[in-house]
């Protein structure tokens, strides 16, 4: 977020990876599917097979970003073999452009979940919209979802953001969104679409290293209410950048979001660095741990339909988030790793 760290524009902190994977992934998708797709099953099929485990329990789903050591190929096929070891989700965010070309890094997750066994969830965002962007963004999400099937999809990231940002581009989106969400359940009925709220600014928590000022007074809760035919509401949520440590973060951070929307939820990211981010923001592997406990702990009580860890690996992005991965750059596990394998959400 230059001076405030976060990276804005509509699609989330996992959004930096993007664009590298956006314009250096397809040769690399080519080679993967070449050498791993073998079997005939048509991808609307192969869809619906991998997201028939736990279709109607109860149980959160816990998952991970795309977010390999390398793009290397080596690195990326281990980095999917790895993803159902760290829950059974794999998500990619990025702009709604990106689902036009019938290739890349939405289309690759999509294509590969069979045989790496994981729930592929493809979140899509922009910068600012226009009444003419309408007809053209429904189009492109109604035919990715009528030939993928998907169980979830993101329409809209970081929305609060948009609305912050650009006041205009939020006021057509909600209306795009309606049209988009009935567009998707009439080629796609049992596919749950959501919309994502940035969870600190939706709180009114806009200091810390945001740069602003905490008031809660100000917060924008009733964005939720233009959103009343999604079928679920998510959220990202990095604490650490209003909170100094995972025991400040109050009891009721996120229970309080039962007296705001009766809609089922979910986390598309949430994280804590490894390392110290600056004075007043000290961190450690073990703080980062501590966090996914405690996180659990304050959230159980949601039934969450999934909760995604932003990076497997650390990634060459901006501080804070480069140290947010349970694996450092150079390949070695931090304690979060096991604590998340092993935590229940």
């Amino acid at each position: 977020m230059r001076k405030t760290y976060k990276h804005q524009g509509g699609i989330g902190a996992v959004g930096t990876v993007v664009v590298f994977l956006i314009f250096c992934l397809p040769v690399l998708v080519s080679l993967v599917v070449i050498s791993r797709i073998k079997n005939s099953r048509s991808v609307t099929q192969t869809t619906q097979d991998t997201t028939t485990q736990n279709q109607d329990s109860e149980v959160t789903l816990k998952g991970i970003s795309l977010s390999p050591k390398s793009y290397e190929a080596e690195d990326f096929t281990n980095f999917l073999k790895t993803v159902n070891q760290n829950g059974s989700v794999l998500t990619w965010a990025g702009k709604w452009t990106d689902l036009q070309s019938g290739g890349g890094a939405p289309f690759t997750i999509v294509k590969l979940g069979v045989n790496y066994e994981y729930t592929p969830i493809v979140i899509t965002g922009s910068d600012s919209w226009s009444e003419s962007d309408g007809t053209e963004f429904i189009s492109t999400i109604k035919n990715f979802a009528e030939n993928y099937k998907p169980k979830y999809l993101g329409l809209g990231n970081e929305v609060n953001i948009l609305n912050e940002k650009d006041p205009l581009s939020y006021q057509i989106f909600t209306q795009i969104f309606k049209d988009a969400v009935s567009a998707v359940h009439q080629v796609s009925p049992d596919t749950k679409v959501f919309v994502v709220f940035q969870y600190e600014k939706l709180n009114g928590l806009k200091g810390g290293l945001f740069g602003g000022v905490n008031d809660e007074s100000k917060n924008d809760w009733r964005l939720l209410d233009d959103f009343s035919n999604a079928d679920i509401i998510a959220f990202t949520t990095y604490p650490y950048i209003i909170f100094n440590n995972p025991s400040d973060i109050p009891e009721d951070y996120y229970s309080r979001i039962r007296a705001h929307t009766n809609k089922s939820t979910a986390f598309t990211e949430l994280g804590w660095p490894s390392e110290t981010v600056t004075t007043g923001y000290e961190s450690t592997p073990q703080v980062q741990a501590d966090f996914i406990t405690h996180f659990a702990d304050l959230t159980r009580e949601l039934k969450a339909k999934f909760v995604i860890w932003p990076f497997l690996y650390d990634q060459n992005i901006q501080k804070p988030f480069d140290t947010d991965g349970l694996i450092d750059s150079a390949g070695n596990p931090k304690p979060a790793l096991n604590v998340w394998r092993g935590i229940s959400l």
